[in-house]
C-alpha cells in the first residue's frame, strides 16, 4: 500500500469514528464535563480532517458493516483511539 493510500485509509477510518450527534448537556456534572472534553478532542480531529461536528456521513461514504478490509492495522489504531476518548470506566 502506498503512503497516499495509507493516509486515505486512515482518514476514512477517522471519519467513521467522528460523533454524529451533539454532546449531551444533561446529567451528572462530571459526565457532562467528560462529554464536553471528548467533544473538544473530536473537534480537533474533525478540524484536521476538514469537517465539522456533528459529522454527517455522506451517503456515498456510508461504511459497509462487517466488511473485511486489508486495513486491519487501521482498525486496531481506531479501536485504540476510541479507548482513549471513551469515558473512564466505559468500554469503547
Amino acid at each position: 500500500m502506498s503512503p497516499a493510500e495509507e493516509l486515505e485509509a486512515l482518514e476514512s477510518a477517522l471519519l467513521r469514528l467522528l460523533p454524529t450527534a451533539p454532546p449531551t448537556t444533561t446529567g451528572p456534572p462530571a459526565e457532562v464535563a467528560a462529554e464536553a472534553g471528548r467533544w473538544e478532542a473530536w473537534q480537533q480531529v474533525a478540524h484536521v480532517l476538514g469537517v465539522r461536528l456533528p459529522y454527517v456521513v455522506p451517503l456515498d461514504e456510508e461504511p459497509v458493516p462487517y466488511a473485511l478490509t486489508p486495513e486491519a492495522h487501521i482498525a486496531a489504531a481506531a479501536a485504540r483511539l476510541r479507548g482513549l476518548l471513551a469515558p473512564s470506566g466505559a468500554r469503547p
